[in-house]
């Protein structure tokens, strides 16, 4: 019955659903008992947004012309609320999905700033706007590039370049956290790392050797 609702757009009304002999045989009614019954169509901008179905199971003919127009209207107002629905619906995950990206977009760009800055530092900035300049009475330098580098550089391809540096740096990124160390920054095949900074170390210089 709602199939047959769905493909003609149109409103059925049974009197007597055990008279009927398109669904009399129905399993549904067989089994239930169901006398009067009513399917009718929501349509809202000529969209199907779904089927009203109702039923008595106690009298025949409930549902009369005058009944049947009250459901037409409430049938077009529950199209709006359908369609309000899957708007809020499509509304609330499409600022979920934003909400998800910007936080994958803070995260890279957090990611970035601690690359370059040590993380006191960096939330010092992201939160005030600035940082405070600091004095440090013993600090530990630490600059070295490759031997060679560009002997070696006009050897390879630019991914194989990319790749060595790539393995290089990172295993230098083991050794200075390991010792507690602050990577600055790599510039090309140089690594710039300090020690004592931002934590006062006494130890920064034996550390870093």
């Amino acid at each position: 019955m709602v199939n047959y609702v769905t493909q003609k757009r149109e409103t059925l009304v049974l009197d007597d659903i055990k008279s009927d002999p398109r669904f009399v045989s129905d399993p549904f009614f067989r089994e239930n008992a169901s006398r009067s019954v009513l399917a009718m169509p929501i349509v809202n901008h000529g969209q199907l947004a779904g089927v009203l179905y109702l039923e008595n199971e106690l009298a025949i003919g409930a549902f009369d012309e005058s009944r049947v127009q009250i459901l037409k209207v409430l049938s077009g107002q529950i199209a709006i609320s359908i369609e309000n629905s899957i708007l809020y619906q499509n509304l609330e995950q499409k600022v979920e999905e934003r909400t998800e990206e910007l936080a994958r977009e803070k995260a890279k760009s957090d990611k970035l700033l601690l690359n370059i800055l040590p993380e006191k530092v960096a939330n010092e900035l992201k939160s005030e706007g600035k940082s405070q300049a600091r004095r440090f009475d013993q600090v530990t330098v630490f600059f070295s590039d490759i031997v060679s580098f560009t002997k070696i550089a006009s050897e390879l391809s630019a991914v194989e370049l990319v790749a060595l540096l790539d393995d290089y740096f990172s295993h230098v990124d083991e050794i200075v956290e390991k010792y507690g160390l602050e990577k600055i920054k790599t510039i090309g095949d140089a690594y710039l790392c300090v020690g004592g900074v931002p934590k006062e170390d006494p130890d920064s210089a034996v550390k870093m050797i």
